[in-house]
Order: C-alpha cells, then sequence, then structure tokens
C-alpha cells in the first residue's frame, strides 16, 4: 500500500472510530458499563463487531503508517502490532457474557486488554526508537503519549473497571495524538518528511 493510501485510510479511520465510539457508548451511562456489556447483553453486536474491526484496522494502519515515515524496520514491532491489532477485532467476537460463558469471557478479556496494552507498550517502543534520530521530537512525543495513557487510565482506576468512558477516550484521543505526532514530525528538520 502506498503512503499516500495509508495517511488516506487512516484520516478516514481517525474520524469514523470516535464517532463510532460515541454513537455505540451513547446507549447506556458512560460510567456504568463498558462496550462489551453494551455489545453482548443490549443485543448490539454487530455495531460492538464493528467497532472491534475498526480499531484492530485503525491502529494497525496507524503504526504502520509511523514505521514508514520514521523508517523503521523492525520485524519485532511489526509482529506484535499485527498480533495485537488482531486480538482488538478477535476479542469483540468471543462473547462477554460471565454468567452463561465464564471461560470465553476470560479469554475476550485476556484479547481485549491484550491487545491494548500491547498496542500501548509497542506504541512506546516505537516511541523510543524516535530517540535516537530526533531527542526533541522524542521529548514532545513522549510526554503527550503519557499525557494521554494516563488520562484514559485515570477513570479505570477511580471506577476500578474498564467503562465505555475509557474505551471512548482512548479511541477518540489516540487519532488525535497520532495527528499531532504528524505535525512534530513535519517540523523535525532531522526527520525526512
Amino acid at each position: 500500500m502506498t503512503e499516500k493510501k495509508l495517511r488516506t485510510m487512516m484520516i478516514a479511520l481517525a474520524w469514523i472510530l470516535p464517532i463510532w465510539s460515541i454513537l455505540l457508548a451513547a446507549s447506556m451511562p458512560l460510567t456504568h458499563f463498558n462496550l462489551s456489556y453494551i455489545g453482548n447483553s443490549l443485543h448490539k453486536r454487530f455495531g460492538f463487531i464493528g467497532w472491534g474491526v475498526l480499531s484492530g484496522s485503525y491502529f494497525y494502519l496507524s503504526f504502520h503508517y509511523f514505521l514508514k515515515r520514521l523508517h523503521i524496520s523492525d520485524r519485532g514491532l511489526q509482529l506484535g502490532i499485527l498480533i495485537s491489532c488482531i486480538m482488538m477485532p478477535l476479542s469483540t467476537i468471543v462473547p462477554y457474557l460471565p454468567k452463561r460463558y465464564p471461560l470465553l469471557s476470560n479469554i475476550h478479556l485476556v484479547m481485549a486488554i491484550g491487545g491494548t496494552a500491547g498496542y500501548i507498550l509497542l506504541f512506546l517502543g516505537l516511541l523510543l526508537k524516535t530517540m535516537r534520530t530526533d531527542i526533541l521530537l522524542f521529548q514532545k512525543a513522549f510526554q503527550s503519549y503519557c499525557f494521554i495513557c494516563i488520562g484514559c487510565a485515570l477513570p479505570i482506576l477511580m471506577l476500578a473497571s474498564v467503562t465505555s468512558l475509557s474505551e471512548v477516550m482512548f479511541t477518540t484521543f489516540m487519532p488525535l495524538y497520532h495527528q499531532y505526532l504528524i505535525k512534530l514530525m513535519k517540523v523535525s528538520s532531522l526527520i525526512d518528511y
């Protein structure tokens, strides 16, 4: 896929994903339930699975966009992001109904949390690689990244549970962060943009 097509798809998904997340979450209070509950218990499976596919696709494409732009060819990062982003939609296919299917619900949780945590750690690894080419870019990008990750984790810590609020925040703020990172890369004199 050409870089221009990759960027175009990334931008389109960066708009669709947050809107889809908000529409899916809007049926229940943001701090009481999560999208897994909404998708499985409220018979919104199609919307939930669509959200998983959009999430996995967006995060995979955006990660590869940054790999190309930063001229990073790390097979470990590439394999890791593939696994993480496949886990995102797969977790939405596996039902989360703990009382009826406890084993499947645990598998759902492992894939959902593993896919997201994997993405967060792999993107951190990608940022760490920019330290060698542009320390100023790394410092700005790293500070903002930490701010977003901590901000998205706060509702989880405060409510002691993953809720729609944290899921909507993550799928909204990460695309915004990616656009910010693109702007930082454009003004960097050390990165060929």
